[in-house]
C-alpha cells in the first residue's frame, strides 16, 4: 500500500489556544518590557539633568549666571548640548529650569519633581519650560500646572492661558494670538515678538507686555493695571481697568472707553489717542495727536520733544527694545539712552534691526518708495555706559536671519545693530566683543552697526575685542550703503531717500583683532558704497536722480591687527565702492578722511591671482590717482605707526612686504 503523504493542519481549537497563550504572555511581558524601557529612559534623563546642572554650576563658578532661559540654553550649548536635550526621552516627562535656584529639574507627567540637584523654588512660576508647539501650552493647561514658558523655535498657532504664567518667545516669533482669561489674582507677563493680538480679560491680575505685538485688547484688568513696556503696532483698545504706557512703551494708537470704566497713563510715546472727553488720561510722556482731554503736559509736533528719552537700564529692557524695533518700531525722532552698564556675555545676541542687507528682503515696503522698515532710525545714546560681551556665537542659528541677494549669495549682517537708517549712535563703549563667522557668507559684520543705510552719525565710542566675518568686516561699522542713482540695474538697491545723506564718523577708538575670510576689511569701517556721491566722466549728459552725499571720518583710532584673506583692506576702511580714478565727485559732495591714527599690522592675502593687492594703511581701493583729479577729496594728516607694517601673501603663500604709501592717497 502507498502511505498517504498528506499532513494534518491545526484545528480551530488549537489556534484559539495558541492565540490565547500569546495574549496571556503579551499581557504579562509587554508591561514588564515597557516598565523596563521607561525605567531606563528615566535613568538616562536623570543623568542628563545631572550633567546639565554640572554645566550650570561650572558657568556659575566663572561668574556666568543666567538671567533667563535664553542664557541657560546658551550655557548648555557651550557645554555641548543642543535644544533637543531639554526634551526628555521619557514620554510625558519634562525638563524645566528653576530660575530661583539656577538648576534643571526633571519632572514627572504630573509635574512632580523626580530629580533636583538642590532645594528648589516652591513657586512653579519660576520654572521655565521650553515649548516648540502651540499644543504644548494646551497640554500643560490641561494638567492644571502653573509654569512659565519659553519658545524653542518659531511657532504658528494661538495660545490660551487661564493660569498665571510668564511667557517669552525667547528671540523667536509667535504667529498667532495670545489670550489670558482668568479671575486669578497675581501677575501675568508676555515678552517677545507676537504677530497677532494679545487679549486680556483678567479683572484681578496685573499684566505686563514687553517686546512687540500687533494689537492689545484689554476687556478688563485690575486697577493695579496693564503695563505696556514694548511696542504695539496697530492699537491698544482699553475697555475697563487701568492702562499704563511705561517709558519704554510705544503705541501707534490708544483707544479709550466712552465711560470712566477705564483710565490710562502715558509715560512713553503714543502717536494717536482716541476716546471720550470723560475718559481719564494722564500724560507725562509724548503724544503726537489726541482727541481726549489730557491731564498734564501734551507736547505737540510730529517728533518727540527735546528731553524725551527711552531709558534702558538692563539687558531685559535692551532685548525688549530690540524686539520692538524688529517688529517695526523705527524710533524715528526718539532718543534711546542707556542708564547702566549691560553685560550680555552669557547669551548670543540677536541684533537690533533685521539681519538683512538686501532691500528686497523685508527692508523696504513692497513699492520700494519708502524708507526701510524694521530698522533703527532714531538716536541711541550710550551715555558713557558699557555693553560687555557682544557675541554671535551661540545656541540658536535663527539668531542669524539670513538673506539671499540678487546673485544668490547667502549671508547675514551682524552687530549690536544689524541695520540702521538715518541713525545717530554716540557715547557707547563696547568691550569683550567676540564675533565669529558662523556661515560661509557673513557680510557686513562689526561691533556697533552691520549695515548703515542713509545718514549715519557715529561719535565718541569705543570697541574692544575680536571680530571675524567673510566680507565687509569692520571694527565699528561693517558696511556704509548709499546707493541711489538712475543707472542702477537693481531697483531694490535704490531708495529715493538715499539722497543728500551725511555719514560722519568721529572720535571712534577701536582696539581689536579683525579678520575677513573674504575681502573688504577696515579698522573702523569694512567698506562703503557711496554711489550717488559720484558720477562717471563719460556719461556727463545723463542726469542723476538726486543730489549729493558726504562722507567724513575724523579723529578715529584703530589699534590691533587687521587681515583680509582675499584683499581689499585698509587701516581705516577696506573699500570705498564706486570710487576710483574713473569717477569724479558731484558738485558739493565730500569725501574726507582727516586726523586719524592707525597703530596696527595690516595683512592681505590674494587667493585670486587675477586681483590686485588692494592693501593700504588708511583707505582701501578708493582715490587711486593724483589728488588734483578730484574735488573735495581729502585724505590727509592721518598717522600710521612707524613700528607697524603691511604684509601681503600671494596665491602661492609667499610672504611679501609692502612698502610705504603716500599720505594723501593709497596705491
Amino acid at each position: 500500500m502507498i502511505k498517504s503523504l498528506r499532513k494534518k493542519g491545526f484545528t480551530i481549537v488549537e489556534l484559539v489556544i495558541v492565540i490565547a497563550v500569546i495574549a496571556i504572555l503579551a499581557a504579562i511581558l509587554i508591561p514588564t518590557f515597557s516598565g523596563i524601557i521607561k525605567k531606563a529612559n528615566i535613568a538616562s534623563d536623570t543623568a542628563m539633568a545631572k550633567n546639565m546642572n554640572t554645566a550650570l554650576v561650572m558657568a556659575d563658578s566663572e561668574g556666568n549666571v543666567p538671567e533667563d532661559m535664553g542664557d541657560v540654553l546658551f550655557i548648555l550649548y557651550g557645554a555641548g548640548y543642543v535644544l533637543e536635550n531639554l526634551n526628555p526621552t521619557t514620554n510625558g516627562y519634562y525638563f524645566v529650569w528653576d530660575e530661583t535656584t539656577n538648576q534643571i529639574l526633571f519632572l514627572t507627567d504630573t509635574f512632580e519633581v523626580h530629580y533636583n540637584s538642590k532645594a528648589y523654588s516652591e513657586n512653579s512660576l519660576d520654572w521655565w519650560l521650553p515649548i516648540d508647539e502651540a499644543s504644548d501650552v494646551t497640554e500643560i493647561e490641561a494638567i492644571g500646572a502653573k509654569v512659565s514658558y519659553c519658545m524653542a523655535k518659531d511657532i504658528e498657532g494661538d495660545l490660551n492661558f487661564t493660569y498665571l504664567a510668564n511667557f517669552d518667545t525667547n528671540g523667536f516669533i509667535l504667529t498667532g494670538d495670545i489670550s489670558y482669561v482668568s479671575n486669578a489674582t497675581g501677575s501675568f507677563s508676555v515678552s517677545g515678538i507676537i504677530e497677532g493680538t494679545l487679549l486680556v480679560n483678567a479683572p484681578n491680575a496685573n499684566v505686563s507686555h514687553y517686546g512687540a505685538v500687533e494689537n492689545v485688547n484689554i476687556v478688563e484688568v485690575s486697577q493695579t493695571s496693564y503695563h505696556e513696556y514694548g511696542f504695539v503696532k496697530v492699537q491698544i483698545n482699553l475697555q475697563a481697568g487701568r492702562l499704563v504706557i511705561e517709558n519704554t512703551g510705544n503705541a501707534t494708537k490708544v483707544v479709550l472707553p466712552i465711560s470712566t470704566s477705564g483710565r490710562a497713563e502715558n509715560k512713553g510715546y503714543i502717536e494717536v489717542v482716541e476716546g471720550d472727553a470723560a475718559a481719564s488720561f494722564e500724560n507725562t510722556g509724548y503724544v503726537d495727536t489726541a482727541t481726549v482731554t489730557v491731564i498734564g503736559t501734551q507736547p505737540s509736533g510730529t517728533t518727540a520733544p527735546a528731553g524725551f528719552s527711552v531709558l534702558i537700564e538692563n539687558l531685559s529692557q535692551l532685548k525688549a527694545f530690540r524686539d520692538a524695533v524688529n517688529a517695526g518700531m523705527t524710533c524715528k525722532g526718539i532718543t534711546v539712552k542707556l542708564t547702566a552698564d549691560i553685560d550680555m556675555t552669557s547669551q548670543a545676541w540677536k541684533p537690533i534691526g533685521y539681519n538683512n542687507r538686501a532691500l528686497d528682503q523685508r527692508l523696504v515696503k513692497d513699492d520700494y518708495t519708502s524708507a526701510p522698515a524694521n530698522v533703527f532710525m532714531g538716536t541711541f545714546d550710550g551715555n558713557g555706559k558699557t555693553i560687555k560681551g557682544l557675541t554671535n556665537t551661540g545656541y540658536l542659528p535663527p539668531n542669524v536671519i539670513q538673506w539671499v541677494n540678487a546673485a544668490g549669495m547667502l549671508g547675514y549682517s551682524f552687530g549690536l545693530f544689524s541695520v540702521t537708517y538715518d541713525a545717530t549712535i554716540k557715547n557707547l563703549n563696547m568691550t569683550n566683543v567676540n564675533i565669529v563667522s558662523t556661515v560661509d557668507k557673513s557680510n557686513a559684520v562689526a561691533a556697533i552697526v552691520g549695515v548703515a543705510r542713509g545718514s549715519l552719525t557715529l561719535t565718541n565710542s569705543t570697541v574692544k575685542g575680536y571680530i571675524e566675518g567673510t566680507n565687509y568686516v569692520g571694527g565699528a561699522v561693517g558696511y556704509v550703503f548709499q546707493y541711489s542713482d538712475q543707472f542702477s540695474k537693481t531697483p531694490h538697491d535704490r531708495l529715493p531717500d538715499d539722497e543728500n545723506k551725511i555719514v560722519e564718523i568721529k572720535n571712534i577708538d577701536v582696539e581689536a583683532t579683525i579678520l575677513a575670510k573674504g575681502n573688504r576689511a577696515g579698522g573702523i569701517v569694512g567698506a562703503a558704497n557711496l554711489k550717488n556721491t559720484f558720477k562717471t566722466g563719460n556719461v556727463e549728459g545723463l542726469e542723476f536722480n538726486g543730489k549729493v552725499n558726504k562722507f567724513k571720518m575724523e579723529e578715529c583710532t584703530f589699534k590691533g591687527n587687521l587681515t583680509a584673506e582675499e584683499g581689499r583692506v585698509g587701516g581705516l576702511m577696506g573699500m570705498s565702492g564706486s570710487f576710483s580714478n574713473t569717477y569724479v565727485l558731484l558738485d558739493g559732495a565730500e569725501f574726507k578722511v582727516i586726523n586719524n591714527v592707525v597703530d596696527a599690522n595690516i595683512n592681505s592675502g590674494n587667493l585670486d591671482p587675477t586681483r590686485s593687492i588692494n592693501i593700504s594703511r588708511f583707505i582701501g581701493p578708493a582715490a587711486g590717482g593724483p589728488s588734483g583729479e578730484y574735488t573735495n577729496v581729502v585724505i590727509t594728516d592721518n598717522t600710521f605707526a612707524t613700528d607697524k607694517k603691511l604684509t601681503y601673501y600671494n596665491s602661492t603663500g609667499i610672504k611679501v612686504s609692502i612698502g610705504t604709501f603716500d599720505t594723501n592717497h593709497n596705491n
